[in-house]
This record gives structure tokens, C-alpha cells and sequence, in this order.
């Protein structure tokens, strides 16, 4: 018999399995040791900083606990290897022995633990807030959360594995750390197009960012993380508190929209904000306010530079949707990205096009 650390309880323990059958310990080991050394193919680490959360939502000593690769979830999920760490969560690349059992080709997964939490029942209000918020929505750009699970201590969600690198990883590896106009647009629309779906269904995602955008080797762009996703103001979120907003978030403070920041009542506007600040990064190597949180520059007064390269239409729709007021954004995500892409062509129906945003104000 082969031992597999396998969670059970509150401490991780060691099962023997059997040899009937599929001999499911070799096969574990086996698989650890293929994807040795593959540790970042999937979802990247959320960027830093984030926003404070809420008192409770963080360990007592603010520290994960880790789980080393080959770990086994219920008898069932093997973990291979960690891909993501959050202020909450962990996530991992995993490998379903059930489904692979069964013979699906298709068996590997995607395992999110909820960590560093010292409320149990928090942990798990996060995982279920995701779960139901995931489960409203049906687009081939968000990624698929299958189930929430409990394992003694340990409460974590399994979604779709995707093999790829995220907007943040690839902004890492290019020169100057920006994309040229066109990959980038193509990436914004894709964005929109998902986060219009979200919309439509009255949530809004409230932490667009590099890292959770996701380009997967076959050529998709997936949003991923809902967890601290929001009803938009006509929508009650599960667990919101009379202003509307989950007991838990964690914003990332750079992308963040003022309104966001200040805890106020999530509407699509917040995403159009952070898709502007995504869509900046990408055209030109960096944030619209370096080292700044939205409240910060509004305080102060100041204003993005246009990027180098970016016509002047361009550039005026994409500082609409950059405005630090809620009310001078466009309302419709899809409606602002599509005004980028339309841009970019010129002509006279452009210029019309742009003066109607100037003069009129189309939102």
C-alpha cells in the first residue's frame, strides 16, 4: 500500500489506499512528477495591494495554511500544485481521481481553498457567495465554478481547469510591459463582452485586474474570480448588509473605482472603471495613477496621460471611462469598448462619433 496525505478533520493525516484496481497511489505520484516544474500554467496570483477587509475575515495570525502537492481532498481532489495565492485563498492545479477513474480525459480541475480565515462559517459565506454568483451566470468568457465542498477544517471550491497565463503574466513577459493596440482592444472587447453577461444578470464583478483575466493557450480570454462580486444596486447580493455589500471584499486598490473604495453601492459604472484602468495598463505599460488609489487622485486633483500611440478619440473615450466620477462614465461596458475599437479606424463617422461623446455625452 502507498500512503497519500489526504485532509481529514483539522490535520493532515495519511490514508492507505489499496491496490484494487486502478492503482490510484502510483498514479498520484506519477502525475505530481509530470507536472513538476509546470507550476504557473494556470491562474496567476492576485496583485498587490488590496484594500482592508473587514474585521474577522482574516486569520488571527494573518497567515495560509499550505498544503503540499499530493495532498487528496475528500478522497478525491489530488492536488498538484499551487498556481495562486489571495488574501483568502489558494489556489491550486488538481487532478479529480474520480473522473479519472471513470476515464475522462478531461480530469483535471481546478481546486480554490478559502484560507486564512478564523471564522469557519466566513469561509465559508465566501465560498458559497461565490458559488451562487457564479451559478447566475452562463458565458463561454467566465470561467465555470462546479461545486462548493466541506473536508473537516477545510472548506474550498473546484471549478474548470484552464491552461494558459493570465493578463498579468503576459503584461510581465512583454516589452515595456504593454501589448500593441490591437491584441489589446481585441482583449478589452472579450472583457466587456463577458462582464456585459454579468450584467445583464445584475452582478457586477468589482475586482477587474490583470490577474483575473485569463489567456488560455488555445487562444479564449476567460474572467475569472467572483468572489467578491456585488448585486448591482437594484439586486441584494447574498449576505449584503443594508448598503448592499458582502460582509467580506478585498478590492484591488489600483483598479478600483472611487465608489468601490468608499464601500458604496456596487453599479456597472465600478467595471467600466476598472476595465478603463486594464485597458490603460495595456496600451501603455502602466497604471493611470502610478502608485495611487482612485480616492487618492480624486483628492488630489489628478489626471491619467494619454498614452503614447493612442488617438485623440481614443484617448477621449477611454478618459471617459476613466472618470473618478460614477455619474460621467459610460453605464454599458460593451457600449465603451466597442466606441475604443470603432475609434481606432477614424473616418468621418468617427469624428461624429466622437463629437457625440464630447458634446452629447452619450453614456
Amino acid at each position: 500500500m502507498h500512503p497519500i496525505p489526504v485532509l481529514g478533520s483539522s490535520r493532515l493525516q495519511v490514508q492507505h489506499y489499496g491496490v484494487r484496481g486502478p492503482d490510484i497511489a502510483k498514479d498520484a505520484h506519477r502525475t505530481i512528477a509530470m507536472d513538476k516544474g509546470h507550476q504557473n500554467d494556470g491562474v496567476a496570483a492576485p496583485e498587490r495591494p488590496r484594500a482592508p477587509r473587514r474585521p474577522g475575515a482574516r486569520g488571527k495570525h494573518g497567515r495560509q495554511r499550505k498544503f503540499p502537492p499530493g495532498t487528496v481532498l475528500m478522497g478525491r481532489y489530488l492536488l498538484i500544485c499551487p498556481v495562486a495565492s489571495g488574501g483568502t485563498s489558494q489556489v491550486y492545479k488538481a487532478r479529480d481521481l474520480l473522473a479519472e477513474r471513470g476515464g475522462d480525459a478531461q480530469a483535471d480541475v481546478a481546486v480554490k481553498i478559502v484560507s486564512g480565515i478564523d471564522d469557519s462559517r466566513i469561509a465559508l459565506d465566501i465560498a458559497l457567495h461565490e458559488v451562487s454568483i457564479n451559478r447566475t451566470l452562463s458565458h463561454p468568457g467566465i470561467i465555470r465554478v462546479h461545486d462548493v465542498h466541506w473536508d473537516g477544517s477545510v472548506c474550498f471550491l473546484t471549478m474548470d481547469w484552464l491552461a494558459g497565463e493570465s493578463l498579468a503574466q503576459r503584461l510581465s513577459r512583454s516589452p515595456g510591459g504593454r501589448l500593441s493596440l490591437p491584441e489589446a482592444t481585441a482583449i478589452a472587447v472579450a472583457v466587456a463582452d463577458a462582464l456585459e453577461a454579468a450584467h445583464l444578470e445584475g452582478v457586477v464583478h468589482s475586482d477587474v485586474k490583470p490577474a483575473n483575466i485569463l489567456l488560455t493557450d488555445d487562444g479564449r480570454v476567460k474572467v475569472i474570480d467572483f468572489a467578491i462580486a456585488r448585486r448591482a444596486r437594484s439586486a441584494p447580493a447574498p449576505g449584503a448588509g443594508k448598503d448592499n455589500t458582502p460582509s467580506f471584499f478585498g478590492h484591488s486598490i489600483s483598479y478600483a473605482s472611487p465608489e468601490t473604495l468608499r464601500d458604496e453601492a456596487a453599479d456597472t459604472a465600478d467595471d467600466v472603471y476598472s476595465l478603463a484602468c486594464v485597458l490603460y495598463e495595456m496600451v501603455s505599460g502602466r497604471r493611470p495613477f502610478p502608485d495611487r488609489s482612485s480616492l487618492e487622485a480624486r483628492r488630489d486633483g489628478l489626471r491619467p496621460r494619454r498614452p503614447k500611440g493612442l488617438g485623440h478619440l481614443q484617448w477621449q473615450i477611454l478618459r471617459k471611462a476613466l472618470s473618478l466620477t460614477r455619474e460621467r462614465r459610460f453605464t454599458g461596458i460593451r457600449r465603451f469598448v466597442a466606441l475604443f475599437r470603432a475609434a481606432r479606424h477614424g473616418g468621418s463617422a468617427a469624428t461624429l462619433l466622437g463629437a457625440a461623446i464630447l458634446f452629447l455625452g452619450i453614456p
